[in-house]
């Protein structure tokens, strides 16, 4: 684990996605908010909705937590 002085940007997209888990927001729609490859098997092929509704409802309830953390400061 580093030192919380030594941080880059790319922990904020780490922090979002392990929060995202912590608020129970599914996998494929956490992964497709941070543009990551998904899998291109059987799923990947078939499975091509992009997500939009549920990514914005996922980054609702990030956005809630944000506040939530920065009320409690």
């Amino acid at each position: 684990m580093k030192p919380h002085g030594d941080w880059r940007l790319h922990d904020l997209r780490r922090t979002a996605r392990t929060n995202m888990a912590r608020l129970g927001v599914p996998s494929r729609v956490a992964e497709a908010l941070l543009n990551h490859a998904q899998d291109q098997g059987i799923e990947g092929v078939y499975d091509q909705h992009d997500y939009w509704d549920e990514r914005r409802a996922a980054m609702q309830r990030w956005s809630d937590r944000v506040e939530d953390i920065f009320k409690g400061l």
